[in-house]
Formats: C-alpha cells, sequence, structure tokens
C-alpha cells in the first residue's frame, strides 16, 4: 500500500526535511513528489506587524477551501501524527473509528509516527482538526479541540499529502502533476509570498519541473 511507503518515510525523519533538504525527496512509489510550500498567516501581514485574531480566521478560510480541493469526493482521510502519547486524536474521533499503525521514529527526541485511517462522514472534522493545527500557539482563540502534534493529512485516493505547520504555513505533495498545477493555481499567491520571503533571507530559489527549493547561498 502506497499510504504505507509514505509512512515509513516519514518514519525516517521529519516530513518537513522533505520540504527543506534540496537532497531530499518524498516519493511516490519510487516517484520524485512534487511539491510547494506556501505562507499562511504570514500573507496577511507584514513582518514587523503582529498575528490578530482576523488575521488567523482569514487563514482558517482559506484552508477550509485548500481541504475542500483536496479531499472533495473522497471517503477516506490518512493521518499521520509524530506523537508522545496517542491520546491526542481520541478529542477529534471515536476510538472505534480509528485504525491506527504505528512506527518507532528516531531523531533528535524519541517519538513516534502514528498512523491513522479513517472514513470521511463530514468534512466539518477536518475543518476542525487543521484549524487547531493553525491556531496551536493561539489557543485562547481556538474553540476547536486542542491538538498539539505535529500531523499531516493525506487523500490516499488523490495521493495529495498536505502539511500545516500551525499559523504559518503549509507544505503540499502530490504524486499527479495535475493535482500539483492545480492546486498551484489556488495558492498561487501564498507560494509567491514565501518564495519572496526566501530570497530576502538569502536563500537561493531552485526552480524544477517538480516544484521549488531553496539553498542557503
Amino acid at each position: 500500500m502506497n499510504e504505507r511507503q509514505i509512512a515509513e518515510q516519514l518514519a525516517i525523519t521529519y516530513l518537513s526535511d522533505f520540504a527543506y533538504n534540496p537532497e531530499k525527496f518524498l516519493l511516490w512509489k519510487g516517484k520524485r513528489s512534487y511539491h510547494f510550500r506556501m505562507n499562511l498567516s504570514y500573507y496577511y501581514v507584514e513582518p514587523a506587524e503582529k498575528i490578530t485574531k482576523e488575521t488567523l480566521e482569514k487563514t482558517n478560510i482559506f484552508m477550509r477551501e485548500v481541504l475542500t480541493s483536496i479531499f472533495q469526493g473522497s471517503s477516506e482521510v490518512v493521518l499521520f501524527s509524530y506523537i508522545y502519547t496517542p491520546k491526542q486524536l481520541n478529542r477529534f474521533f471515536q476510538k472505534t473509528q480509528l485504525h491506527n499503525e504505528y512506527f518507532s521514529f528516531c531523531a533528535e527526541e524519541d517519538v513516534f509516527l502514528r498512523k491513522v485511517k479513517l472514513t470521511i462522514k463530514q468534512p466539518n472534522t477536518l475543518y476542525k482538526l487543521v484549524k487547531s493545527l493553525i491556531y496551536h500557539d493561539f489557543p485562547e482563540w481556538n474553540t476547536a479541540p486542542k491538538l498539539n502534534n505535529k500531523t499531516a493529512l493525506l487523500n490516499p485516493q488523490k495521493e495529495i499529502l498536505i502539511h500545516v505547520y500551525d499559523d504559518r504555513g503549509c507544505d503540499i505533495f502530490c504524486r499527479n502533476e495535475q493535482d500539483y498545477h492545480a492546486l498551484a493555481v489556488l495558492c498561487k499567491e501564498k507560494i509567491e509570498s514565501y518564495t519572496q520571503d526566501m530570497a530576502a533571507r538569502g536563500y537561493q530559489v531552485i526552480d524544477s519541473p517538480y516544484g521549488v527549493r531553496f539553498k542557503r547561498e
């Protein structure tokens, strides 16, 4: 199963390494993935400005649109979480909904990668889960259950993986070029915002058919 191959890769290194490291690529059945990283709340504010409740709500509304594009018409979602405790996701789902697999993970700290496969009955559950990731650093403004673990969502039918790292930004990995280009159009301004920020920080922008990468000059 391709989702298990993805899990085995994520159990070796953190997902963000496949976005940052120009020498590492997330593979789909041996083929390099298409990928982009985009700004979220940082798109709406200047560097010297503070994140506000309104900023986070704009981010949340936009991410609902992205999730709808990725998961519309799909009946399943696979969640990958780097965890210290298995209790976090139980706040969102009943135990009978969860089919779990665990993969040991050793990096700077000992954690487990948890793979959870479940049926999507209503998209609101995914919206709440991603909202919790967006509001991670601002729990006082979050009305959804809290989720503290790094978590990515996979559409196993379309083979699209999305990783929201709190309010700052988001990685999207696609197996199919057509899906990649469609999502890149939807997220165009946020992708350009992140690329401009990285160039301003002194990173070399490396373009390729599989997406933009960055290398410290």
